[in-house]
């Protein structure tokens, strides 16, 4: 899954935190400009814009899995 790819990268993520109740702010690499660079890359990787509202909603990786289902985008 391209999602779980991102998160791995962009936070130093493994396999064991790829729940969907998992926080983004409990990886441990998690800081406000690795959460920036993971929504742009986010973006570009699904080809979607998504709003401030939108990314200030993002807590879970849940969330992200629904914010992408809504706009046909996960894969």
């Amino acid at each position: 899954m391209k999602l779980t790819s991102i998160l791995k990268v962009a936070f130093n993520a493994n396999d064991s935190q790829m729940q969907d109740d998992f926080k983004l702010t409990d990886f441990e690499d998690w800081d406000s400009m690795q959460h920036m660079l993971f929504i742009t890359k986010l973006e570009e990787d699904y080809s979607v814009d998504l709003t401030g509202d939108e990314i200030a909603n993002i807590r879970t990786i849940g969330e992200i899995k629904k914010l992408l289902s809504s706009k046909g985008k996960l894969d």
